[in-house]
């Protein structure tokens, strides 16, 4: 039967991703406050606020500046197009009016640390924490003290005297990190958080992720999940012919039925079935042909290819509509947002190990 060697039996526990929608919010990973002490040993990774912009003359770093990094990667589908970007804090103490702050582009990895200082001054920098010259306290270094990051601020906004949520609303820039983020997450290393620092008195504190869960940073975005797509190789069949996997219609949590899944070219009258997976593509010599989907493999129920009846073709298809199994509610890990890989079998007589493989198709299931 299908492919037993590799178990295609349903996953009883499998840690799946949570459901995505349209809209996703975030909060940070890691952020922490660096102060221009010159020496880096000044460090804040633990503490429930941020601070950017200038202190006043008490104390002997006045600079601060705030980092903050989102797992972009971890929440949002492979093959999304982000279309709106807007970062979110809580501004919570200042003793200054409205100030300009701008979000840049970190170029290299930092790491949070341990430390938690107290009023913003920060504490000793201990193993593992980031400050104004060190990403990791105390051998591993930014390039430019107070951080690497892209001279064009990706935002702007003007936060003023009132203890309220400030918003650096959506632009091309703070999409373009997104996205690229998205798409290449060993790039992901954050934004730096800048105030007016030749402005005395300018610094604000805000919210950091270590602070009570409604005053925490938020990174709301919005984004189209990645339409379904064709990938892997067929296996061509004992007559020469490359079954093609394709798709009507799109996967919906709560259509019902809609999204059918086909493979054409196939041999007639054979038996044959659709299986899946939900941890990934896979490119695997089996069968004569190529497993396209990574284990654990579920599958579908058998299903007859028909076509002409006098003779032996390739006239044959299947078709499987898999909202419906969504609806059946058969596989409780089928959610919006989830990424599903699939790919047909089928039997073919003739042909090594008497079966056939299609090429496979990715999709997300919309909301």
């Amino acid at each position: 039967m299908l492919l037993r060697s590799i178990s295609l039996a349903v996953i009883v526990a499998l840690c799946a991703r949570s459901a995505q929608a349209d809209v996703a919010t975030l909060t940070p990973t890691k952020d922490a406050t660096i102060f221009n002490d010159g020496a880096g040993n000044r460090a804040d990774g633990q503490q429930s606020t941020l601070y950017s912009g200038r202190a006043g003359t008490n104390t002997t770093w006045p600079v601060r500046r705030a980092l903050l990094a989102f797992d972009v990667a971890g929440a949002l589908p492979a093959g999304a197009t982000i279309t709106s970007v807007q970062l979110k804090l809580y501004m919570s103490k200042t003793v200054t009016g409205a100030q300009t702050f701008n979000v840049h582009r970190l170029t290299s990895g930092w790491n949070e640390g341990p430390a938690s200082g107290q009023s913003g001054n920060g504490a000793p920098a201990s193993t593992g924490d980031v400050t104004w010259l060190h990403t990791f306290w105390n051998n591993q270094f930014w390039s430019t003290p107070g951080g690497d990051f892209a001279t064009a601020a990706s935002a702007s906004t003007s936060v003023g005297s009132s203890f309220n949520w400030y918003a650096w609303n959506s632009t091309a820039a703070l999409v373009g990190d997104v996205q690229g983020w998205l798409d290449a997450p060993a790039t992901n290393h954050g934004w730096i958080l800048i105030g007016p620092e030749g402005v005395l008195k300018s610094a604000k504190q805000f919210e950091s992720r270590e602070s009570l869960p409604q005053f925490r940073p938020q990174l709301v975005i919005d984004y189209t999940p990645p339409g379904p797509l064709v990938y892997c190789t067929a296996k061509t069949n004992s007559l020469g012919c490359v079954p093609a996997i394709g798709f009507t219609g799109t996967p919906d949590a709560n259509a019902g039925s809609g999204f059918d899944i086909r493979s054409t070219n196939t041999l007639n009258n054979k038996s044959g079935l659709l299986f899946y997976g939900r941890l990934g593509p896979a490119s695997v010599a089996f069968q004569g042909g190529t497993l396209c989907v990574q284990a654990p493999l579920i599958r579908t129920e058998l299903q007859a290819s028909g076509g002409n009846v006098a003779v032996s073709d390739c006239s044959g298809a299947f078709h499987y509509d898999f909202n419906t199994r969504i609806a059946s509610g058969a596989d409780p890990f089928l959610l919006a947002g989830i990424t599903v890989w699939s790919q047909y079998w089928s039997r073919d007589p003739a042909a090594t190990f008497t079966t056939n493989l299609s090429d496979a198709l990715r999709f997300v299931i919309q909301p």
